[in-house]
């Protein structure tokens, strides 16, 4: 029987948006095999038609409650929103562009108190595609490089993640909307005694061009807002793993020289003193083997279709590199 006072699951889903996708969101989480849950939406300030559809929901669900943002605070502030306001035990985000499938709750809710985990960790379908995350380390600085490495199989989104809500007690959600995931994820793996990777999939995630992350509009702001929550994370793992942190190379370099390898090619942002301000130990290494190939062939085909000299971008990169 579901207990609406004390669920023993809470899922917090932001809404923006989304209203071409919300209504398959809600009704995958309606027709869940396990049914002791609560859906906490928070409507990010929509300018559609989302707000009407999470009221619908609310008053035909009393599991379903929704809280209007009354301007856009961004997916990240208002899951944390969300956070304050739940009854569960346990917690999954959802984003309101993407579905789960029907047995997800069940699943991981028993394989989650099957021996007290602080996350269960599984699989995700992103469009329709199989994509295995394969945590299943020993070590919290394992967890940390793979997920700083784009090449492993590990993402640092909140939505793959089933986490027991006392170790989110006291996490920064940053108020930056872009790689906010990132700040979180590393601070729950530090928080967390046991972590439980399951090798099947139950969400899909699924792309949407009008979504908070992915507005056109927030594009040049969001390149400071990776800035952002990168030197975030960088000073988290540097207090936390001390001496050790030097264990996380060479995935942090590489993980912050693909940004400043993109963020050369970006007007606005090229001839800012980004190269120098962030994490500076990483310029010695953007000259490396790997990034040195793909450097040039972006950069002469820049130059080409702007009719910019490559030099000048070239320049701009040589400023913040130590010889």
């Amino acid at each position: 029987m579901n207990n609406t006072n004390h669920p023993k699951i809470s899922i917090i889903i932001p809404v923006y948006n989304s209203e071409s996708f919300l209504r398959r969101c809600l009704n995958s989480i309606i027709k869940q095999t396990f049914a002791d849950f609560e859906v906490i939406l928070i409507n990010d300030n929509s300018s559609d038609n989302c707000p009407a559809i999470c009221n619908e929901y609310a008053n035909s669900d009393n599991r379903i409650k929704v809280i209007h943002n009354s301007i856009n605070l961004g997916s990240s502030l208002s899951r944390k929103i969300g956070l304050d306001n739940v009854s569960g035990t346990y917690i999954q985000f959802i984003d309101s562009d993407d579905w789960i499938e029907n047995n997800m709750l069940e699943r991981l809710y028993f394989t989650a108190i099957s021996d007290s985990y602080d996350i269960v960790w599984c699989d995700y379908y992103d469009n329709s595609i199989y994509c295995e995350e394969k945590a299943d380390y020993q070590e919290k600085i394992d967890f940390y490089k793979k997920i700083l490495d784009n090449e492993s199989k590990l993402t640092s989104s909140l939505w793959t993640k089933f986490i027991k809500k006392e170790i989110l007690l006291g996490i920064n959600f940053p108020k930056a909307m872009q790689w906010e995931d990132l700040v979180i994820t590393v601070q729950l793996i530090n928080k967390s005694t046991t972590i439980k990777h399951l090798s099947e999939a139950f969400y899909h995630h699924v792309s949407n061009s009008n979504s908070i992350t992915q507005s056109k509009k927030r594009k040049i702001r969001g390149l400071t807002e990776i800035v952002e929550n990168l030197t975030i994370t960088i000073n988290y793992c540097r207090e936390y793993l001390g001496t050790n942190f030097i264990k996380l190379e060479p995935e942090i370099s590489a993980c912050i020289n693909r940004f400043k390898f993109e963020s050369l090619f970006l007007k606005g942002l090229r001839n800012s003193d980004i190269f120098l301000q962030l994490y500076p130990d990483s310029n010695n290494n953007i000259f490396s083997k790997t990034w040195k190939t793909k450097f040039y062939k972006r950069l002469f085909l820049y130059a080409y279709i702007k009719n910019i000299p490559g030099f000048f971008l070239l320049f701009d990169l040589l400023k913040c590199v130590k010889f």
